[in-house]
């Protein structure tokens, strides 16, 4: 089995994502955590972009214990000095410097000629060697480069002390079978210099994944990817998809990592909360649909045995167990095992009559849970045990005062609470009402579609000491939206 070495650009090029902006201690904790998944290198940010970038590396080079740390710079001395004085903590550091070799950057960008181009290849990668020993070289769009511009640039950065050659499909541009083969050509062309070659691929066609497995298949040694495959516009190879694809599929790919993939599922939800970029449902690998089945078809042989419906345990991505989710398309055999995990055992002819009971409730109810199968049994109404129900505003001298009623653990709550803003005194009223007192770290409002009734959705982070959660609200009404994402996001934290 070859090892292949992940180069996580999370903290990096992930931030590069429009919203994605992190603080410093969030840039700590997510490379407190890459550094414990077993990551080999943590691009952990751009050192002469800003004092606070330089902090925030310079902060991560002296807590990460494992992983090299690395810190990217253009070809000019003062970024790479930069690098190299974020990195002054750490033994374990690697300095990233790239310039643009394809046609149109070198015209339009850098608005030089291929022979000034090379001599700031020379230069930028021998300033580099002279001050550490580990030192990449990225040819920035490289998949539109001529080949033979593109082994003179290389050539260049090997003899002046590049370790590690980094290939980009930097505009997402090349397909699986292009982007390997510029890779068997380039370790052929290379073979007798002990260099890696890297891959680093953007999903604008949405072939990041599959060029840099295709990479590895034909010679690369380093992936270079995110959490989530965010990155610019359509973001970068995700490494849960590309960690797991190995793990998971051997036979075809004989390749290994170093990677802890238990810390997968912790991993993607943790940038997804900093961030507040919500993961898909239906994402690969850590979407919350990944490892659930509503159909009954599928839950049926899932019950009889997983491997027909599932391809990996989640328990290796950190997840206890798969979910049987309940809903329309749920068969009796699902519905029977949920109500024998809950306790109950019943004739065929009570299953039957609850089962048509259930499906009745699923026309009217989006989410089934266990509460809902219980009261089926016990004939009682059905009620969501947490939802905002409504609210009221009215206006006393200078300030705002919300009145608010919602449902928590089935008890209806009626609270009030004031401020000069009307969202601010509808969250005062949920801290009143949950006894709890988070803090709103990110805010964001949209509208769903153009229409003047278009639904707005709220997307809100809180963080309640290291726990950063997300949480989500949908209403035509935007107060309400918001009202019910601040809910959703505090739920999380406390149920």
């Amino acid at each position: 089995m070859q090892k292949i070495i992940i180069f996580d650009t999370t903290l990096r090029d992930g931030e590069q994502a429009v919203g994605a902006k992190m603080n410093i201690n969030e840039k700590i904790l997510i490379a407190k955590n890459l550094d414990l998944m077993g990551v080999d290198i943590i691009e952990a940010g751009f050192a002469a972009s800003s004092k606070a970038e330089f902090e925030a590396i310079s902060q991560i080079s002296k807590i990460c214990q494992n992983s090299t740390i690395c810190s990217l710079s253009r070809a000019k001395k003062e970024d790479i000095k930069a690098s190299f004085d974020a990195l002054a903590n750490t033994k374990n550091r690697r300095i990233h410097t790239f310039i643009s070799t394809s046609e149109i950057h070198i015209k339009y960008k850098l608005n030089k000629t291929h022979d000034e181009v090379l001599e700031m290849i020379k230069s930028s990668v021998a300033y580099a060697k002279s001050l550490t020993d580990d030192i990449e070289w990225s040819a920035e769009d490289a998949t539109r480069t001529d080949f033979e511009f593109l082994c003179r640039c290389i050539e260049a950065a090997i003899l002046n002390g590049a370790k590690t050659i980094n290939i980009p499909d930097t505009v997402g541009y090349f397909t699986p079978n292009e982007y390997g083969n510029l890779f068997e050509k380039l370790t052929k062309n290379f073979s007798n210099k002990n260099i890696i070659f890297s891959a680093h691929c953007h999903n604008d066609l949405g072939m990041a994944l599959a060029n840099s497995i295709s990479a590895v298949q034909s010679g690369a040694g380093q992936v270079e990817c995110t959490i989530n495959g965010i990155g610019e516009r359509a973001g970068n190879c995700a490494l849960e998809e590309l960690v797991m694809a190995f793990k998971t599929r051997k036979d075809a790919m004989p390749f290994i990592t170093n990677v802890n993939t238990i810390h997968i599922a912790k991993m993607s939800h943790l940038v997804s909360n900093i961030t507040g970029f919500a993961i898909q449902k239906n994402k690969a690998i850590v979407g919350e649909n990944a490892f659930s089945h509503e159909s009954g078809i599928h839950q049926d042989g899932m019950l009889k045995n997983r491997n027909t419906y599932e391809i990996m345990n989640p328990f290796d991505i950190g997840i206890l167990s798969s979910k049987l989710v309940l809903g329309k398309l749920s068969g009796r055999n699902a519905l029977q095992d949920r109500l024998i995990n809950l306790g109950f055992s019943l004739s065929k002819d009570e299953i039957d009559k609850t089962f048509e009971k259930f499906k009745a409730l699923c026309d009217k109810k989006k989410h089934i849970y266990d509460n809902d199968i219980i009261s089926l049994i016990s004939n009682k109404e059905i009620i969501d045990e947490n939802e905002i129900l409504s609210y009221s505003i009215s206006s006393i001298e200078n300030s705002k005062e919300i009145s608010l009623k919602l449902r928590y653990k089935g008890e209806l709550i009626s609270i009030s609470a004031q401020s000069n803003g009307i969202l601010n005194a509808g969250l005062q009223c949920i801290n009143k009402a949950l006894n709890i007192s988070p803090i709103l770290e990110k805010y964001e409002l949209k509208a769903i579609s153009m229409e003047t009734d278009a639904q707005g959705i709220a997307n809100i982070v809180v963080r309640n000491g290291e726990d950063y959660v997300h949480g989500i609200g949908i209403d035509t009404d935007i107060i309400m939206a918001s009202i019910k994402a601040y809910f959703d996001a505090c739920l999380k934290l406390i149920l």
